[in-house]
């Protein structure tokens, strides 16, 4: 709870006896990568799958998928997936990184801090699938239970209706704390939001969550679905330099080898 403890402290007026003070729901808001480093070595998947209606009916359709066994930053493995079809992977291992490139190679590549940047950017499905319904999510506390040995709250995920005071009130009637809500600066309709997620007690990171949103966006309807869930916390991941891969450093700079030129014809006169 130390970890919790400490971003509460960063919101004004947080202590056990403020009605104002932020519940663990809102601390899981705040969190970055770093604290989903001190779960230590664990397993994550994550997929997004968003349907779009057309206006003939025709149903547009998009599933992607995000993989990271995480050891530490030195030594983790990463993968996407569209359609059913890898984007990229990368392993890295004791600080030297391969990169799946086309036809299935693996190359050592040079630096392992652009994929540790592209991991940061890809981790949060939470945010990424759930975007559009940002500032009116609400979460509500259903109880506490344990998580491969953890301690967790469960929460209900909802939509704050538009009609709920859009103000925060502190030092009011009974202290009742509301959270200031915005209309999306776009003309997205927001229908619906419903699901669970399981919130870490130590780190306030999500470890489990089941959410589906619909909206309209340009007289369209649209459904969003995430399905995210860390598992082999603590267990070491084993992860190990990719079958194959190339053991010569190929710097990313490095252009793909081409054909020679023919041999000039001794008949003709040189160029001029």
């Amino acid at each position: 709870m130390r970890t919790v403890a400490w971003m509460c402290a960063m919101w004004v007026g947080c202590g056990p006896s403020d009605p104002d003070a932020p519940t663990l729901g809102d601390a899981s808001r705040e969190v970055q990568f770093e604290s989903v480093d001190r779960l230590g070595p664990h397993h994550y998947l994550a997929s997004i799958k968003h349907r779009i209606i057309r206006d003939d009916g025709e149903v547009d359709r998009t599933d992607e998928a995000v993989e990271i066994r995480w050891q530490n930053w030195d030594t983790f493995e990463f993968r996407r997936v569209v359609n059913a079809e890898l984007q990229s992977a990368v392993v890295t291992v004791d600080g030297r990184p391969w990169s799946l490139r086309s036809k299935g190679r693996w190359e050592l590549r040079e630096d392992a801090e652009p994929y540790r940047l592209d991991l940061r950017q890809s981790w949060n499905a939470w945010d990424q699938a759930l975007e559009p319904f940002k500032e009116r999510i609400e979460l509500e506390e259903e109880g506490s239970e344990l998580f491969e040995g953890r301690a967790v709250r469960r929460y209900a995920v909802r939509l704050v209706p538009e009609s709920e005071e859009p103000e925060l009130e502190r030092g009011k009637g009974k202290g009742k704390r509301r959270r200031k809500v915005h209309q999306p600066a776009n003309t997205d309709q927001l229908i619906s939001l419903s699901g669970r997620v399981w919130v870490d007690e130590g780190t306030a990171v999500r470890l489990q969550a089941e959410v589906t949103g619909e909206l309209e966006q340009r007289g369209r309807r649209r459904t969003v679905d995430l399905q995210l869930t860390r598992s082999g916390i603590g267990l070491p991941q084993d992860i190990s330099p990719p079958e194959g891969a190339s053991k010569r450093l190929r710097p990313a700079s490095l252009p793909e080898p081409t054909e020679p030129d023919a041999p000039a014809d001794p008949s003709q006169p040189p160029a001029p």
